[in-house]
């Protein structure tokens, strides 16, 4: 359940992350603002309202139910600082790094780069 949370997250900063970047070619700060503001609030009001009722189980005189309240509460509160403030620095430090390098080299750096062309040559069906 609470992998499905943290998993939920991620997909929503990252698709609106990668949807600037796409679609409307933003750099990647412009790219993660516009993520964090495009997706940030539904995720965080929901893992906020899945917080508090967890803590409803604080009332519980049950210790299984006692025991998972604080594991999920823990579990939830550590996704969503790591989603949203950890990721957004990653992004803009992986990101930003190679589109410096293409600048400064004019091609594709590193392992990216050779994935891209192995995807061409994959993709390229004209036998030669």
């Amino acid at each position: 359940m609470t992998c499905g949370i943290v998993d939920d997250d991620t997909a929503h900063l990252l698709s609106k992350y990668l949807r600037a970047r796409r679609e409307r070619g933003m750099q990647p700060e412009a790219a993660v603002r516009y993520a964090i503001k495009t997706a940030g609030r539904a995720p965080i009001f929901t893992a906020i309202v899945l917080l508090a009722g967890f803590l409803v189980l604080a009332t519980s005189h049950t210790g299984l139910n006692s025991t998972m309240r604080t594991s999920v509460a823990i579990v939830i509160a550590c996704a969503l600082a790591t989603v949203w403030l950890f990721r957004p620095p990653v992004l803009i430090r992986i990101e930003g790094g190679s589109a410096r390098r293409r600048r400064r080299t004019g091609s594709t750096p590193g392992i990216r780069g050779r994935l891209h062309a192995m995807m061409a040559g994959a993709m390229d069906c004209s036998g030669r």
